[in-house]
């Protein structure tokens, strides 16, 4: 089982793709073959993109009083609704 995990692993650091049998094998592994997966990925994104995180934040560029009519969302002005108002950021 872990030999199998380990071949997969390897053949991405090469960079193989992996067969759809070989993915399905993945999305299904529990237990310890996960954590055998998912330490194997780390390992993979360390050394292609070192251990530094990068963040972004996204903000709205503007908030409510919107024109568009969607039932979904908080921003509508055709809607009553407690959404912070302020005009277009720069």
């Amino acid at each position: 089982m872990f030999q199998q995990t380990t071949q997969m692993i390897e053949k991405a650091r090469g960079g193989q793709a992996i067969s759809v049998s070989e993915g399905l094998k993945i999305l299904k592994s529990q237990g310890s073959e996960y954590t055998q997966f998912m330490a194997g990925a780390h390992r993979l994104k360390e050394e292609s993109l070192s251990n530094r995180m990068y963040l972004s934040s996204i903000i709205n560029a503007k908030s409510g009083r919107c024109a568009g009519n969607c039932s979904f969302c908080a921003q509508s002005s055709h809607h009553q609704t407690e959404t912070p108002v302020y005009p277009h950021k720069s």
